[in-house]
């Protein structure tokens, strides 16, 4: 009889058993997709933090910003208004003790407006107190649901950049262990996963869709450069500050794919994105514009400057060895300069910045072209 037992609840075993493991699988598949979507939208809170950051540093440089606190950052509204469009996410400043000094059109946390201690309301005392004392991260809830914060020091901790995304409905529901346990059987588990899957795949796409860092290099993209080099004309032509634009394109880029694989192209593509990185100024900002050709924004760079910097990038990249399946390949690259006038917008100065290139690749690639320049050796020589 206890053998008859046992074989009577075995298929009852097993059904359990699978269901379990079904169960564990779900349970790790929305977990791991969790975490990838919590990936994608850290990038965009550490992407709209880094924006705000840049586009202070000309007021931190001003002689009254280390003591006058109370300055009207008006610039944010127009980057509050791109950064929502693109990133959905809030931005404001406050000073080390919690004090709401600028924000967006958007106003505040928890409707706080300027002055306001932010520490007064207890829901953000916490989140703010770990702000101040140079934490990355933190969050807070609000009245619809909770809120993620990303924030960038300023003035050497006098002031904190930070920006505000109210998280999706999705980043609490699939985090709570308590959401899977209500599973009752397998049938309810696939109606859960079905649900949840498309609202993940939603969130992916409209993510990918206003993505602003390139996965490959993890420069800013096309889309991030023109949100960047918006601003950046906007002050140039502000304080007359001087400015130039590198157009890079690696030549016959084809030939690496053809001769060795796509994957030795995407190598050579990060391995190209370091090399400017670490050659390039810390204020200069670097981008891929398109699949074998990155642009610079040289700020506070007059042409002769904008010609010394590119020459530079192109003897270092000359001077490079790349091996690729044991052989060692010598690669160059073209570069286009356009510097800023006072007729000039952001899409005519990439025009030129473009003409130039296109010059420089006709004349025999390895160049550096100028509307006054083409060569391949000493920037700033004549035609």
């Amino acid at each position: 009889m206890p053998s008859a037992r046992s074989s009577s609840t075995l298929p009852l075993k097993l059904a359990a058993l699978l269901l379990v493991c079904f169960v564990a699988l779900s349970w790790s598949l929305v977990q791991r997709e969790h975490e990838q979507n919590s990936e994608e939208m850290s990038k965009h809170l550490h992407m709209s933090a880094w924006l705000l950051e840049q586009a202070m540093e000309p007021h931190l440089r001003q002689p009254s910003a280390s003591t006058d606190l109370t300055h009207d950052y008006a610039f944010l509204t127009t980057l509050q208004t791109q950064v929502l469009q693109s990133l959905n996410c809030n931005l404001y400043i406050i000073d080390a003790v919690g004090h709401l000094l600028a924000t967006g059109p958007q106003g505040g946390p928890m409707q706080t407006q300027r002055g306001q201690s932010l520490e007064q309301l207890p829901g953000l005392k916490s989140a703010v107190e770990q702000l101040a004392q140079g934490a990355p991260d933190a969050n807070y809830q609000d009245h619809d649901g909770k809120h993620l914060l990303v924030a960038r020091l300023l003035d050497n901790g006098r002031l904190i950049a930070i920006a505000d995304m109210s998280a999706p409905s999705w980043y609490s529901d699939l985090s709570s262990p308590a959401y899977m346990l209500t599973l009752a059987g397998i049938v309810l588990v696939l109606l859960v996963w079905r649900i949840s899957n498309k609202a993940l795949q939603e969130w992916q796409r409209q993510s990918l869709a206003q993505s602003i860092i390139d996965p490959l290099t993890t420069l800013p993209n096309r889309r991030g450069f023109e949100l960047l080099a918006s601003q950046g004309l906007k002050e140039a032509k502000r304080t007359k500050e001087e400015l130039s634009v590198l157009l890079i394109n690696l030549d016959l880029f084809a030939r690496v794919n053809l001769n060795y694989g796509t994957h030795a192209g995407d190598t050579l593509l990060k391995h190209l994105s370091s090399l400017l990185r670490t050659t390039l100024r810390a204020s200069d900002i670097l981008c891929r514009w398109n699949g074998d050709e990155f642009i610079v924004l040289l700020k506070n760079s007059p042409a002769d400057t904008a010609l010394l910097v590119a020459e530079k990038l192109r003897s270092r990249v000359a001077e490079q060895k790349f091996n690729f399946s044991g052989e060692a390949v010598s690669l160059t690259v073209s570069i286009g300069v356009a510097t800023l006038t006072s007729r000039d917008d952001l899409r005519s100065l990439l025009s030129r910045a473009a003409g130039t290139l296109t010059s420089a690749k006709e004349q025999g690639r390895d160049r550096i072209g100028y509307p006054h320049f083409s060569g391949n050796s000493t920037a700033g020589q004549p035609t």
